[in-house]
């Protein structure tokens, strides 16, 4: 996938879920609960040794959900994921070795940011696509109007500490391209395999997408 691809296809869709997968034989399962509740995307972190085989489970299955990984902090960490067929790597910061391995095999990063020193450094590399991370704890919503301004052409994906509750403030705001979370599929649940109560989490999110569309 193209990183031009990624951008419009999440214009339209506007939620990923960061997940956590323990077992890779969830993977599956979980996709068709996110698919059903109107989610297309979903962020894997390699936070356990299952993660790559989660995504190869995906990438075997054909859901049609788009999958990449996240929480990529290492080199390593981003061959592992591109051999195991992610489609993007998400970061929750910002990593040049990283940035490079991706770059050259081709595929979509989105780096973390915080911070102007951030933003500096991923534009200097020519990403104009970021992870605002951890958006609740770093200012939320005042934060993403304030760089507004100075970098206009700048997307972010706001991740940490967003839910039901606020994820329509973050939607609305003009530079937010789309919001990831793990409200949307939290652990407990993928580890209890209750996959309606994730759809049902799914569809409520995907209404508050579709409210802000009419």
């Amino acid at each position: 996938m193209q990183m031009s691809a990624l951008v419009q296809d999440l214009k339209r869709c506007k939620l990923v879920a960061v997940v956590e997968i323990g077992d890779a034989a969830s993977a599956v399962p979980l996709a068709h609960s996110l698919l059903e509740g109107g989610v297309h995307y979903i962020e894997i972190t390699f936070r356990t040794e299952g993660a790559g085989d989660a995504l190869l489970a995906l990438k075997g299955a054909g859901t049609g959900l788009h999958y990449g990984a996240g929480t990529v902090r290492t080199k390593e960490q981003a061959s592992r994921a591109i051999r195991a067929g992610a489609e993007f790597l998400v970061s929750p910061g910002f990593n040049e070795g990283v940035v490079a391995v991706a770059i050259d095999a081709g595929l979509p990063f989105i780096p973390g940011v915080d911070s102007t020193l951030g933003i500096e450094a991923a534009v200097g590399m020519g990403l104009d696509t970021l992870k605002f991370f951890p958006a609740e704890e770093s200012g939320g919503i005042k934060w993403l109007k304030a760089v507004q301004g100075p970098y206009p052409e700048l997307r972010f994906i706001p991740t940490g500490g967003i839910s039901l509750a606020n994820l329509k403030d973050y939607l609305a705001a003009p530079n937010v391209l789309a919001v990831g979370g793990s409200f949307l599929a939290p652990k407990q649940l993928i580890k209890e395999q209750r996959f309606g109560d994730i759809t049902a989490a799914c569809s409520k999110a995907s209404g508050v997408v579709k409210e802000l569309k009419q």
